[in-house]
């Protein structure tokens, strides 16, 4: 897959290196003589990503050598377009963690919805609230989160309680819905 930046200028393709994981070729579409290739991980394709910003896009990963999903979710991590700054933002388990690790990344039952508002470096995410009996899904909340410091804030204070939601171009909430 392939997408451009806001601005339209990059150019960002899913794409494999002989013995590295999946990762993005970055092409400057003013100067094509230098495209760059991304990995953005060691050990681990990156299966999807969008642009948040000219500077800052979000991805996320699965272990190249068992891409089988049982067990772990995507997560989510943030970079800037010349790979510095990777962040991890979502988790990738449930398993037990610091409450240090826990501060700074928000756990899986987080799930990307959306990019923000145009001009910023902020995305929306939805956490999954789940019943207590029977595990099943009672309503996401969405959340506003800077790829950039991690900062969190919830989008939608007094909103209904609904499963899925809808957001226009500028990360505004425009369609909640209830699939239960």
């Amino acid at each position: 897959s392939a997408a451009m930046s806001p601005s339209g200028r990059w150019l960002a393709a899913l794409t494999d290196v002989p013995g590295k994981p999946k990762g993005l070729l970055i092409i400057d579409l003013d100067d094509t003589a230098n495209a760059s290739f991304l990995p953005v991980s060691d050990k681990e394709d990156l299966l999807w990503f969008r642009w948040v910003s000219d500077d800052w896009l979000i991805g996320g990963l699965r272990t190249a050598a068992n891409r089988s999903t049982q067990g772990k979710w995507d997560g989510m991590l943030s970079f800037k377009r010349d790979g510095s700054a990777i962040r991890q933002l979502i988790s990738r388990t449930f398993e037990a963690e610091s409450m240090h690790f826990r501060r700074r990344v928000l756990g899986p039952e987080h799930d990307f919805l959306a990019v923000g508002a145009p001009g910023t470096v902020e995305i929306i995410v939805g956490e999954s609230i789940f019943q207590t009996k029977g595990r099943e899904l009672e309503r996401v909340v969405p959340k506003v989160l800077n790829v950039a410091t991690s900062a969190l804030r919830t989008l939608v204070l007094d909103g209904p309680e609904a499963t899925g939601w809808t957001f226009d171009h500028r990360g505004r909430a425009r369609l909640a819905f209830n699939s239960r």
